[in-house]
């Protein structure tokens, strides 16, 4: 794929970083076709996520929150104290009908057993390091930080986004993440399969950053029996071609996407393109766009200032970046997370259709542009608004 010097630069320092020795990998044919994989298996751990009420020795279980773990192919809970087909099956039958349901996918170099780096800690924990700036809880930012079954339920699924050992430098160590996220794409689509069987009435609605949109394209592609929702991609680290090609299974009929995309990310959409195996050439991934193959698919450029102010004018204020390079402010951004909440429980309030008719008007940036051009202005944002967003 031709580069221009922007990226090439930008290339050779990462390499420079990430050491020389790094192996290009081809792409093995493309995602493969899966076998039905179930939940209810004789030996998976399980837990069910539980609080300590202080006034007593009472111990609530938190119904909004399903902390789900992929080990050695097999989905287990967490904690591994129950099995994981009879704890998904209690919180279907405990969530109200309407009730939102929400399966949240994390992306590359999270592992659930490395403790430092497991999501269960971090993103999906109500109380993550306040020290760590590329953390935000995924779960309280959407809503369900409460017992109230009517806010819904969240299963927050944890794969093995990098491996315990060395893998080398960054090429080889993304490729065989992204090829561990077929696994884990295969067994959200037998989690998918388990839920349509037990709750047919409900929709399931998907958050995945980064590497996790591999895995929530594919595994949805592959369960046409699942009512998607809404799926909500962050940075999406995925080929264009194989989000068009999910869009034609019986999964996405009805489905909206909204990516979410930024210009901070460029760098990190560059070396996506460069370390992950590729089947078409000339390829991009998700950063750049589907553009209008889809009417149910919208590409939201975060930081364009006509977005924030389409935002802000909506009643939801959006801090401005400051950072030019950012892997992360699709989330960490004040203001960010409230919004991807409102999508997901307001849904008379966003349509992706609509989104991608509005802001067709304007055409998505240009790939590196946000490292030469002005911070996007903010002052359409209120003091007020930016002082309660800090806050929040």
């Amino acid at each position: 794929m031709a580069r221009n010097p922007v990226e090439q630069i930008a290339t050779n320092l990462l390499l420079i970083l990430c050491g020389s020795g790094v192996k290009r990998w081809k792409n093995p044919g493309g995602f493969k076709l899966f076998r039905k994989y179930s939940l209810h298996c004789n030996h998976p751990q399980a837990c069910i996520r539980q609080t300590t009420i202080k006034s007593g020795k009472r111990v609530v279980r938190q119904m909004t929150v399903l902390k789900v773990t992929l080990r050695q192919g097999r989905l287990t809970c967490d904690d591994g104290k129950r099995p994981l087909g009879s704890a998904l099956a209690d919180r279907l039958d405990a969530l109200p009908k309407g009730a939102p349901l929400a399966i949240l996918i994390h992306g590359f170099k999270y592992h659930p057993d490395l403790p430092s780096r497991s999501p269960h800690s971090s993103l999906f924990s109500d109380a993550p390091d306040p020290a760590n700036w590329k953390v935000r809880s995924w779960t309280i930012g959407l809503g369900f930080e409460t017992n109230d079954p009517n806010a819904g339920l969240a299963i927050c699924l944890g794969w093995p986004a990098r491996s315990p050992q060395h893998w080398g430098g960054f090429g080889t160590g993304f490729a065989r993440a992204y090829d561990l996220a077929t696994t884990a794409a295969e067994a959200l689509s037998g989690m998918l399969e388990d839920i349509a069987a037990l709750r047919p009435d409900l929709t399931i609605d998907i958050f995945a950053h980064s590497l996790g949109a591999r895995v929530a394209l594919i595994g949805a592609a592959h369960t046409p029996a699942a009512r998607i929702g809404r799926m909500i991609l962050l940075g999406g680290a995925e080929y264009s071609s194989v989000a068009r090609d999910c869009l034609t299974s019986p999964a996405f009929c009805s489905a909206e996407v909204f990516n979410i995309i930024s210009r901070e990310n460029d760098l990190f959409d560059a070396l996506f393109e460069w370390a992950a195996p590729g089947s078409v050439d000339g390829d991009t991934c998700l950063g750049a766009g589907l553009g209008h193959i889809c009417p149910r698919w919208a590409d939201v450029e975060i930081d364009a200032e006509h977005v924030t102010r389409y935002l802000f004018a909506r009643g939801f204020p959006l801090a401005g970046s400051k950072r030019r390079i950012s892997h992360w402010s699709f989330y960490t951004r004040p203001g960010a997370l409230a919004i991807y909440r409102s999508i997901l429980r307001d849904r008379l309030l966003w349509s992706a259709s609509d989104l991608s008719t509005r802001f067709a008007e304007k055409p998505l940036s240009r790939r590196w542009s946000r490292l030469f051009s002005p911070l996007p202005r903010t002052d359409h944002v209120d003091a007020e608004a930016l002082a309660l967003l800090t806050r929040a």
